[in-house]
């Protein structure tokens, strides 16, 4: 298959694609788990709730 710029993604990228993930990092106020590099760089992953927060004390609000 490929993507809208002509190049062929992996069959790894499809099923994650397929599964909701989305390929690169989640900004702030993303979930972790629903990317495939988890949190951008700066950002931390929340224990419990995997939301990318930009400091851990936001998690406990």
């Amino acid at each position: 298959m490929k993507t809208n710029f002509g190049k062929t993604i992996s069959r790894k990228e499809m099923k994650q694609i397929k599964g909701g993930i989305g390929i690169g990092c989640g900004i702030e106020g993303n979930k972790a788990k629903f990317w495939t590099e988890g949190c951008c760089h700066g950002l931390y992953t929340c224990p419990v709730s995997t939301l990318c927060v930009t400091s851990l004390d936001n998690c406990l609000n």
